[in-house]
């Protein structure tokens, strides 16, 4: 009896253990793997940015992953870091990153199973900070989400960079500018266009929008101009620009670099490469064509009835004249 008492005592103690732990999840704040101590601080030079990264992990951590990479060109970006190593469900995980003024950065957040960090209606989130504003934040992004930053306290990115719609237009934050200060009416239509890589240019350029009001959540910009969207980050408008967007407005970036530009192949018509075209400029290929059979000869000698060959100026070794021979003979 007193076996079983003990055995009976033992399963209520685990029942009562085991209902605790039910109900919604609880967030862990420890910001570090499991029994991991917390990095040390990181601190920016006054010329760099801070961005700081912060995962709340759903019930699946481990298939949840990001990567930060760095603008080397329009379609160039090599890694700073990256991290795949979450373990604890519900907890949050934060690094912290020194950003180059001027330079721009793509961070992207994936998921394996492709339902970003949900399931079945409970979520965790991240948040992207620079600075100290969230310049991106979500949960549901299904696949992949990307947040673009550019270092530096409001300066422009120092790269060229690509439109989504025309994939093979280099832009320029000073072409942005330049057109701007032209047609400053224009700026919600220069700074909402989408980038190739993720974001929209005042992520590229937030000193020149933020300068006419547009900011990624309000950076930059003093006072802002509202461009929140339902749709949320990162196409705030994804369908306020007709495809004829880009052909009409930045039609004068970069005319030495396109086809088209008159001055970009001022060499290629030589009147080397079609001698048949223009008889005038080689006379020598067509001798038959003078008051004489063949002025190319010496002068001196008799005539000869005839031509040996039909082109004699390309092998005059053969067109010895046979007046020095009889010259000779006598």
């Amino acid at each position: 009896m007193r076996i079983i008492t003990s055995i009976a005592l033992a399963l209520a103690a685990a029942a009562v253990d085991a209902a605790k732990v039910k109900g919604p999840p609880t967030i862990n704040q420890s910001k570090a793997l499991d029994d991991t101590p917390p990095p040390e601080p990181v601190v920016c030079e006054d010329d760099q940015s801070t961005l700081v990264i912060t995962v709340v992990t759903d019930n699946y951590p481990y298939e949840t992953g990001w990567i930060l990479k760095k603008s080397d060109g329009p379609r160039d970006w090599s890694t700073v870091a990256k991290r795949k190593d979450f373990l604890s469900s519900f907890t949050e995980y934060s690094d912290t990153f020194c950003l180059d003024s001027g330079a721009t950065y793509r961070w992207s957040i994936f998921d394996d199973y492709f339902d970003g960090l949900c399931f079945q209606g409970v979520c965790g989130s991240y948040t992207v900070n620079l600075d100290g504003l969230d310049i991106g934040s979500g949960a549901r992004f299904g696949e992949l989400e990307t947040v673009i930053a550019t270092g530096g306290d409001c300066v422009d990115g120092m790269g060229d960079f690509l439109f989504v719609e025309e994939r093979n237009t280099r832009f320029a934050c000073s072409d942005i500018e330049d057109y701007l200060e032209t047609s400053p009416e224009k700026a919600e239509r220069g700074c909402l266009v989408e980038g190739l890589a993720g974001g929209e240019v005042l992520d590229y350029c937030p000193g020149t929008c933020g300068a006419y009001g547009y900011g990624r959540r309000g950076r930059c910009c003093d006072p802002c101009v509202d461009t929140e969207s339902p749709t949320g980050y990162p196409t705030i408008t994804p369908t306020s620009f007709s495809s004829t967007l880009f052909p009409t407005l930045f039609p004068t970036f970069q005319p030495t670099t396109g086809a088209k530009s008159p001055t970009s192949q001022p060499t290629t018509t030589t009147g080397t490469k079609s001698p048949t075209f223009l008889p005038t400029t080689v006379t020598t290929y067509e001798p038959t064509s003078s008051t004489t059979d063949f002025p190319t000869y010496p002068p001196t000698g008799d005539a000869m009835s005839g031509p040996t060959t039909r082109t004699p100026t390309r092998r005059p070794t053969t067109t010895r004249p046979r007046p020095t021979r009889q010259a000779d003979d006598d």
